[in-house]
């Protein structure tokens, strides 16, 4: 009897100690959790436990779209050749949460519709907040602590109230008023960048949601935003993308060009010899753990996983790690 009141936890949405099986089963969707309960995983404090979360539930996801639609759903045939991380994980978000099948579902409300199979309690309300992912820009307003930043949404009509957007590559990259295209999803306590992101604090004499806009509506978007517009941006998202990176790379050529600099070329010669520069490169990023991850590292598992798609020069920041 001791030892079951040990593993009985105080829960504040309830008003009763309760188990941690009862705790799990509930959370979030049946009990009102406040954001400060220590076993609430999707809060600030509790970022890493909800990585790992969020880590199962992308599997799970994916794994149903497979069944759902076919191995070649997310095939060459499908998808076409994405040009890099950003447009890959455009692509999944689209076929996961916008592309309609011929009866009129998108592929989360077939999976819905069978009742979510495997899907645990966390799973849901993950999935219940997945729902409203969309793409768009996201500026820094501050660096609060690691992994934590934040943030307003640029939209048509200003900007959105500021909210915290966790994710350890953003803050590592992030500055104040820099600004990222990308997807991401919001919950009560922050949001997240779902894969990649695209730096795109400048674009000539453009600032980023300017550039965003007049892009979208050169190439058809719908006027006075809203819903219809977001649906728009989701749909050509790897064009509009694809067209800023060129105008970025276009008006970086001008600075450069206008510029009294000069190219010169330097060779170094290793003393020390391949094999121990590559141990030495080894160590340091064994050294730098699993936090090495660029932009919005959280993303689905494929081949092009995370990352961040650069704004002059096309950089891209590898990321293997956590997000």
């Amino acid at each position: 009897m001791g030892e079951a009141k040990k593993k009985r936890r105080e829960c504040p949405a309830v008003g009763r100690a309760i188990t941690g099986q009862e705790c799990g089963q509930n959370r979030g969707n049946q009990y009102a959790c406040p954001g400060d309960c220590p076993h609430w995983p999707f809060s600030v404090q509790s970022y890493d436990a909800f990585l790992e979360i969020e880590g199962k539930f992308d599997d799970q996801l994916t794994g149903a779209c497979l069944r759902l639609r076919g191995p070649d759903v997310f095939g060459p045939k499908s998808m076409g050749q994405p040009a890099d991380e950003l447009e890959f994980n455009a692509l999944m978000c689209w076929k996961m949460f916008y592309e309609r099948d011929g009866g009129g579902r998108t592929l989360i409300e077939q999976w819905e519709a069978e009742g979510w199979p495997g899907l645990s309690n966390d799973g849901r309300y993950l999935m219940r907040h997945h729902r409203g992912i969309r793409p768009g820009i996201l500026e820094v307003r501050r660096r609060l602590g690691e992994g934590i930043t934040e943030v307003v949404e640029v939209l048509r009509s200003g900007v959105s109230e500021p909210f915290l957007l966790c994710d350890y590559g953003m803050a590592r990259h992030a500055r104040r008023f820099g600004c990222f295209l990308g997807w991401f999803y919001r919950m009560p306590s922050f949001g997240r960048f779902k894969g990649a992101a695209m730096d795109i604090t400048a674009v000539g004499d453009w600032d980023a949601g300017e550039a965003l806009e007049r892009l979208a509506e050169i190439n058809g978007a719908p006027a006075g935003g809203g819903e219809e517009w977001h649906i728009w941006l989701a749909r050509y998202f790897c064009e509009i993308s694809g067209l800023l990176q060129t105008h970025q790379r276009q008006a970086h050529q001008v600075t450069l060009a206008s510029m009294d600099a000069r190219q010169v070329r330097r060779r170094y010669r290793i003393v020390s010899g391949r094999k121990v520069l590559v141990e030495d490169l080894g160590a340091q990023l064994a050294g730098r753990g699993d936090r090495s991850g660029g932009i919005g590292a959280g993303g689905f598992g494929g081949p092009c996983l995370g990352g961040a798609r650069g704004g002059t020069g096309g950089r891209r920041a590898a990321a293997q790690g956590k997000p």
